[in-house]
């Protein structure tokens, strides 16, 4: 369990005061590629315009930092009706499926990573009635099932990831203040 802890405080450190973008590409380093509790994951971002979840792939990083294999055709974006991370997005619960391939949730696609057992979570933002989009954890290793404290800790590393992204949204919502103030010619002294 220090491990699991170490890496959530490495995470948190690494997530200080950074855009939203570096936050989910340090959580999937961190976590996911640390394989903490997992051997592989993704992180689904909500686009509600499209009304999808796209994966998270800033600049093809899965790709170049070795999360995928290049030259498969990955899976970009899910319904909000399709799969597992489908219903925990819709539902905003976790989902725990041990063999993953007899539960009727499940999609499989030509090209995706091969998975035998699977978390999804929501991740959660603010006040807001839908979820930011939602982490998901695989095992191919049909031997390693998601124990109970496997699914503990995807809870904390979820909380923790929405936590992040909300501080990133609050700061950037503090740096737009502070240039209004600039712009009008005042600077913070004046207001105190």
């Amino acid at each position: 369990a220090r491990s699991e802890i170490k890496a959530l405080s490495d995470f948190i450190k690494a997530s200080r005061n950074r855009y939203q973008s570096a936050i989910l590409k340090e959580f999937l380093a961190t976590i996911i590629k640390g394989k903490h509790i997992c051997e592989s994951g993704s992180v689904l971002v909500d686009r509600p315009l499209r009304g999808k979840l796209e994966l998270f792939n800033d600049n093809n990083f899965l790709i170049a930092e070795g999360f995928l294999p290049g030259g498969e055709p990955w899976s970009k974006e899910f319904d909000y009706f399709d799969g597992i991370a489908g219903k925990a997005y819709r539902t905003r619960e976790l989902q725990l499926v041990n063999d993953a391939q007899n539960d009727p949730e499940f999609s499989e696609r030509g090209g995706d990573v091969p998975i035998a057992h699977m978390v999804c979570a929501p991740i959660g933002f603010g006040e807001s009635t839908s979820p930011f989009g939602v982490a998901s954890f695989h095992n191919a290793n049909v031997d390693r099932r998601f124990s109970d404290d496997d699914v503990t800790l995807v809870k904390a590393y979820t909380e923790t990831l929405g936590m992040m992204l909300e501080i990133s949204e609050l700061n950037l919502e503090s740096e737009r203040s502070k240039r209004v103030f600039i712009v009008h010619g005042r600077d913070r002294e004046s207001f105190l």
